[in-house]
C-alpha cells in the first residue's frame, strides 16, 4: 500500500483547521485565523511523521502523548487573546468540543467506508489508505452538519431566554403553557393587551365556549392586507419568572395559526414582564 506524504499533509491540515474552526464556532468564540492555520500546520506535520515515530518505543510514547494532548495546543493557539480566569472555562469547553468532533469524524470515516465497502487499514491509532475523496466527503458533511447544529442550538438558546411558564384561567378551568415574550407584539384593544394562542391551546382552554360569539374584534395589518380577528377575554393570565409571578387580569386573546409547531403556545408582549425586575426576567 502506497501513501503519498503530500496527500496526507493536505488531508490532515484541512481536517485540523476544520476541527479548530468548528470547536470555536460552537462556543461562539473569536477566532484567530493565523493561529488556527499555524496549529493545523503543526498537526499536519505531526500526522506525516507519526508513522516514523512509531517505529521506536521511546519516540512512539512521545508521539502518542502529543497526539492525545494536541487538542489543548490547537485550542490554545486559536484562542484570541490571553486566557484569563474568566476565559478558562470557555477554553476547556473548546478542547472538549475538539475531542468530540474528532471522534465524530473518525466514526464518520468508519461508517462511510463500511457503507461503500471501501478498503482501509487501521494501524497505530490512525486510518491508512482511506481515499482523499472519502476524507473530503466526511469533512464536508461534518462541517455542514455542525454549522446547522450550531445555528439550531443558538436559535433555541435565544428563544429560551424569552420563554416564561404561564397559566391561563377562565372560570374554574386552568391550563398551563409556555409563553414567548416578543417585544414586537404591540397588539391591544382599548388599552387592553392581546396575547395570541395556538389553536390547540385555545380549544383546550375554551372548550365549548370556543364556538360561542367572540367578545370583541380587532383589525390588524398583515402582508396580505388588513383583516379582522376575533378576541376572547381571559379571566387571568399568570406569567412566572424565577422568583415571582406577574398577573394580568382580563387580557384579550386570539388564535394564531403561526404558533403551530412552535416551542411555545402563547405569544406575549413586553407587557408580560412589566413589574418584574431585570434580574427576575
Amino acid at each position: 500500500m502506497e501513501i503519498y506524504i503530500e496527500y496526507a499533509f493536505i488531508e490532515n491540515f484541512a481536517l485540523d483547521a476544520l476541527l479548530s474552526y468548528l470547536s470555536f464556532s460552537f462556543l461562539r468564540l473569536p477566532i484567530t485565523k493565523r493561529a488556527v492555520v499555524f496549529s493545523a500546520f503543526i498537526g499536519a506535520i505531526f500526522a506525516v511523521i507519526y508513522p516514523f515515530l512509531c517505529l521506536f518505543r521511546f519516540t512512539k510514547a512521545i508521539a502518542i502523548l502529543f497526539k492525545i494532548f494536541f487538542p489543548f495546543l490547537a485550542c490554545f493557539l486559536g484562542f484570541k487573546g490571553k486566557i484569563y480566569k474568566k476565559d478558562r472555562g470557555r477554553y476547556e469547553m473548546s478542547v472538549i468540543a475538539y475531542y468530540v468532533l474528532s471522534f465524530v469524524f473518525a466514526g464518520g470515516v468508519y461508517a462511510f467506508c463500511g457503507l461503500f465497502s471501501i478498503d482501509y487499514a487501521f494501524s497505530d491509532g490512525i486510518y491508512v489508505g482511506v481515499p482523499i475523496a472519502t476524507v473530503t466527503a466526511v469533512s464536508v458533511f461534518l462541517g455542514f452538519g455542525v454549522k446547522k447544529l450550531i445555528k439550531a442550538v443558538y436559535k433555541r438558546k435565544k428563544i429560551t431566554n424569552f420563554l416564561y411558564p404561564c397559566k391561563l384561567r377562565i372560570g374554574d378551568r386552568q391550563v398551563r403553557a409556555e409563553g414567548y415574550m416578543d417585544s414586537g407584539n404591540l397588539a391591544e384593544k382599548s388599552g387592553i393587551p392581546v396575547c395570541f394562542l395556538s389553536a390547540e391551546l385555545f380549544f383546550d382552554l375554551f372548550k365549548e365556549k370556543a364556538l360561542e360569539k367572540e367578545d370583541d374584534t380587532l383589525k390588524i395589518s398583515t402582508i396580505s392586507g388588513e383583516k379582522q380577528i376575533k378576541l376572547f377575554i381571559l379571566d387571568e393570565l399568570l406569567i412566572y419568572s424565577q422568583r415571582q409571578e406577574n398577573i394580568v387580569y382580563k387580557p384579550y386573546c386570539a388564535v394564531s395559526p403561526a404558533l403551530q409547531g412552535k416551542e411555545y403556545q402563547i405569544l406575549l408582549g413586553a407587557w408580560a414582564v412589566d413589574g418584574l425586575k431585570e434580574g427576575e426576567r
